[in-house]
């Protein structure tokens, strides 16, 4: 038997799709600060939504965790630093960290016929861009 995909056959049609959505309030305290060069360290603390959406052929639903009145089901943080090179408002900076995204009390719906407790997303991350630190405001 071949079981190559094959998305126009309905048998050997596979796929999934995660799906999430995080809020959270940063503080980030600076280390180092001059006009050319920035050192900080940063704390992240919020919520997410998270849906996993997915089809086999003989499974086709979704594993969720969501709050049903519109705010957040599962606990977010995140914890890092960053360096930034550039000159007066305007920062190359490159950021890395660990997050903790551990998704627990799932709700299942559709035909599933597996039982997915949790789902970890936690782990290393690295941003690489561009920040703005505002305009200057002077009063005479």
């Amino acid at each position: 038997i071949n079981r190559d995909e094959d998305p126009t056959n309905n048998a050997t049609d596979y796929w999934a799709e995660l799906t999430q959505d995080v809020v959270s309030g940063v503080v980030r305290i600076p280390i180092i600060h001059s006009s050319i060069f920035q050192v900080s360290a940063f704390g992240a603390f919020g919520g997410s939504n998270t849906t996993l959406n997915f089809h086999t052929p003989t499974q086709d639903g979704q594993y969720t965790r969501k709050d049903t009145t519109g705010w957040l089901a599962a606990p977010f943080s995140s914890y890092g630093a960053s360096v930034a090179i550039g000159y007066k408002v305007v920062y190359f900076f490159v950021e890395g960290g660990l997050e903790s995204n551990k998704i627990v009390g799932l709700k299942e719906f559709g035909n599933v016929n597996g039982s997915v407790t949790d789902i970890d997303l936690s782990g290393s991350f690295i941003n690489i861009g561009l920040m703005f630190t505002g305009v200057p405001v002077t009063s005479r």
